[in-house]
């Protein structure tokens, strides 16, 4: 029975089964090893593979180089992963466990790790900015250059502002609460009210040309003082409240509905009958002198009104 033959005996038994089977033996195979169809001797169990063969438990993964890898092995660039691993990268061929990061260098790091510039792993609670890590808690502002800061804060320059502050243009930064305002910045409570020149204050004022500013409900005047509340801007001067400006030049000021006599206003229902010297009245009036005659009356040549004589009137 071959069940009880020596174990020497067996291994001719199944030498001699192959050669008459076909298989390319060769006469001078020593004892233990077997020809395998590419004309080698090799253990019982194992593969050609180009000019030589593959043990038991691995493949050929290469006829022409005659390479040998694990079952199960994973084809990975110019290479084969081991089994468990995973090609994370072909190009350089880079094998690893499944999540892990290649660092481009062939080499990998863990899963949740972080790859450096410098091939090695940063820890997972830190960030990678640029070539290097930032601190923990701080996130990257800047890879070029390198700047790292707390969440929030602002790039000024080769450092940061801090959350709550702005960069000026020079790399300084803002008082807490402040706001940008052309090259400078406006405190906490004031409003940006012109960039050039930088003028701040309160919301609904108004910048003047000189870099002062006039208080909600005044307006700048061309000399850089500030109207009265509630008058309007009338040429180089204002008109005070519930008055219109008629005229800029020259400066005339009235109710609505005034009429324009020279440098003064005529009330809305009077009529200019001079402008120089402004002269207001009614339409059927005369200008004498400083003053006017109505039609009744004449205008002496010392300015003054007299009656009209009887045959006149």
């Amino acid at each position: 029975m071959i069940g009880r033959l020596p174990f020497w005996r067996l291994m001719l038994f199944f030498a001699a089964a192959m050669v008459a089977a076909g298989g390319a033996a060769r006469a001078d195979c020593p004892l233990g090893k077997f020809p395998l169809s590419n004309g080698v001797c090799a253990p019982l169990g194992s593969v050609p593979c180009g000019d030589s063969y593959c043990p038991v438990g691995k493949k050929c993964a290469d006829e022409a180089g005659g390479r040998c890898v694990r079952w199960g092995a994973e084809p990975c660039g110019r290479k084969y992963c081991q089994p468990g691993d995973v090609c994370l990268s072909e190009k350089p061929a880079t094998c690893g466990p499944p999540g892990a990061e290649a660092c481009g260098n062939g080499e990998y790091c863990e899963e949740g790790w972080h790859c450096l510039p410098d091939g090695s792993c940063g820890h997972p609670d830190d960030t990678v900015c640029g070539d290097r890590l930032c601190n923990q808690g701080d996130v990257c502002l800047s890879d070029d250059p390198v700047i790292c800061g707390p969440r929030g804060a602002e790039v000024c320059g080769n450092g940061f502002c801090d959350p709550g502050t702005h960069c000026l243009p020079n790399n300084r930064c803002t008082s807490p609460g402040a706001t940008l305002c052309g090259d400078s910045f406006c405190r906490a409570g004031t409003t940006c009210l012109s960039t050039n020149p930088v003028v701040c204050g309160p919301a609904g004022a108004e910048a003047c040309a000189n870099g002062n500013y006039c208080n909600p409900g005044t307006h700048c005047l061309p000399n850089g003082r500030c109207t009265p509340p509630g008058a309007t801007v009338c040429g180089d001067g204002w008109c005070s409240a519930g008055n219109t400006c008629l005229s800029a030049v020259p400066r005339v000021c009235g109710k609505a509905g005034a009429k324009v006599c020279g440098n003064k206003a005529c009330d809305p229902w009077d009529f200019c009958l001079r402008k120089d010297p402004p002269l207001c009245g009614p339409i059927t009036a005369e200008p004498c002198g400083d003053t006017w005659c109505s039609r009744n009356k004449l205008c002496t040549p010392d300015g003054k009104c007299v009656e009209r004589p009887a045959d006149n009137k």
